[in-house]
């Protein structure tokens, strides 16, 4: 029997950038740059993680910003009414467990699949660990079996291969440089109610 799977990525997606959250809160500008500016997500976890050092920033202080985050409007719906269409719902971020805590409980997932953060004897985060280093597709190429059907939604370059790997891939209120480089067969959309048409 055939199944159906919806990957979502987090932020952008269902929640607001958290680190664009966290740039605000801290007053530190430059923790706001997403991978929309910057694709290398490795790189940029460098420069987030000694950014938080220098400034005596620990992941304690992080989670508890997290948890103030809500759902983008309309995005509860979205998840409920893909479950409706029977899909099972699964959350592939590159966001990290422990600054993501409870947040997406209130969707009732099938599964979260994350990154991992270490954290030094301060609570000073000292290393970010990942789960998919070749990329989001990874996910899908564990859990997809031949003759099941599955959509993938991201927002930027590190979904993109997620995207592609999927049956129908959508790109979901891309930044104005990642919907430059729109991969063939990406489809670019706006609003939840594009997707539920179409799957």
């Amino acid at each position: 029997m055939m199944k159906k799977y919806a990957f979502l990525d987090m932020e952008g997606v269902l929640y607001p950038e958290l680190w664009e959250i966290y740039a605000e809160k801290l007053g530190l500008p430059q923790l706001a740059k997403t991978t929309r500016q910057e694709p290398d997500f490795s790189k940029l976890m460098e420069e987030r993680i000694s950014l938080l050092a220098q400034n005596g920033i620990r992941l304690a202080h992080l989670s508890a910003y997290s948890d103030e985050v809500r759902l983008l409007e309309g995005a509860a719906d979205f998840v409920a009414q893909l479950k409706r269409k029977g899909f099972e719902i699964h959350v592939v971020t590159d966001a990290f467990a422990e600054i993501i805590g409870t947040a997406l409980e209130p969707l009732a997932v099938e599964a979260v699949h994350t990154n991992y953060f270490e954290c030094n004897a301060d609570g000073l985060i000292r290393k970010a660990v990942y789960t998919h280093t070749q990329g989001k597709h990874e996910v899908l190429a564990k859990i997809v079996k031949k003759g099941d059907f599955c959509i993938a939604v991201g927002d930027t370059f590190n979904d993109f291969s997620m995207l592609q790997y999927a049956d129908k891939g959508f790109l979901f209120r891309p930044s104005a440089e990642a919907g430059k480089h729109v991969p063939d067969g990406i489809t670019v959309t706006k609003h939840y109610s594009e997707i539920l048409a179409v799957v």
